[in-house]
C-alpha cells in the first residue's frame, strides 16, 4: 500500500501536487490549523511588541541619590563608632597592662623579701649543698610566680581583645540592619 502511495507521489510533478492539493482545501495554503488564529492580526501584533524593551530600573535617580547620601552617613556613623571602641580598647589595655605590672612588682617584692628572710635564717654554718638546694627551688618558685603572672597578663588582654572583637561585629551587624531599614524606608517614600 505504502508502495504504491509512493509510486503514486513519484509519478506526479509538485505542481500537479500543489494543484490537486488546493483543489480539494481552496485556494488559501495556511500553515496553522486553528480556527482562531488569525496570520493578519498576529503579524499585527508582532510589528506593535517588537520593540525590546530592555531592562526597567528598580530605583529612581532621586532614590539612588538618596540612598547613597543614607549610605555615606551610616558609613561615617559606624566609623566613629568604630574609632570610639577602639579608643576604650586602647585605655583599657593600657589599665589592665599598668595594674598587672604593678601586681608583678608587689609579687616579686614579697618573694624575694621571702628569700632574703629564708636564706638569712640559715645557720652560718649551713653547708653550700643545702645553701644551693635553697637558691634553686627559690628560682623555680620565683620562675613559677614569673609564668603565672604572664598567663595572668595573656588572659587579661585576650578577654579585652574579645571582647573588642565581639563589639566591633556587633556594630557591624546592628549599621547593617540600620541602613536596610533606611533603603527600604527610602525606596518605599522617595520617588
Amino acid at each position: 500500500m505504502l508502495a504504491s502511495l509512493w509510486m503514486e507521489l513519484v509519478a506526479v510533478s509538485p505542481d500537479e501536487l500543489v494543484h490537486s492539493i488546493l483543489e480539494e482545501h481552496g485556494d488559501v495554503l495556511a500553515h496553522y490549523a486553528s480556527p482562531y488564529y488569525d496570520p493578519v492580526k498576529a503579524k499585527e501584533y508582532y510589528e506593535r511588541t517588537k520593540q525590546l524593551k530592555g531592562r526597567q530600573p528598580t530605583t529612581t535617580k532621586s532614590q539612588s541619590e538618596a540612598i547613597g547620601y543614607a549610605n555615606k552617613q551610616i558609613g561615617t556613623a559606624k566609623s566613629a563608632e568604630l574609632k570610639k571602641l577602639a579608643a576604650e580598647r586602647d585605655a583599657k589595655l593600657k589599665d589592665a597592662a599598668a595594674k598587672i605590672k604593678q601586681k608583678l612588682n608587689e609579687t616579686i617584692e614579697k618573694r624575694a623579701d621571702a628569700i632574703l628572710k629564708r636564706l638569712e635564717n640559715l645557720p652560718k654554718n649551713a653547708s653550700p649543698e643545702l645553701v644551693a638546694k635553697l637558691t634553686k627551688s627559690h628560682a623555680k618558685n620565683a620562675n613559677k610566680a614569673r609564668q603565672q603572672a604572664q598567663k595572668e597578663v595573656m588572659s587579661a588582654f585576650k578577654s579585652i581583645r574579645s571582647s573588642y572583637a565581639n563589639k566591633r561585629v556587633d556594630v557591624g551587624k546592628k549599621y547593617v540592619n540600620i541602613q536596610k531599614q533606611e533603603e527600604s524606608n527610602l525606596r518605599a517614600n522617595v520617588r
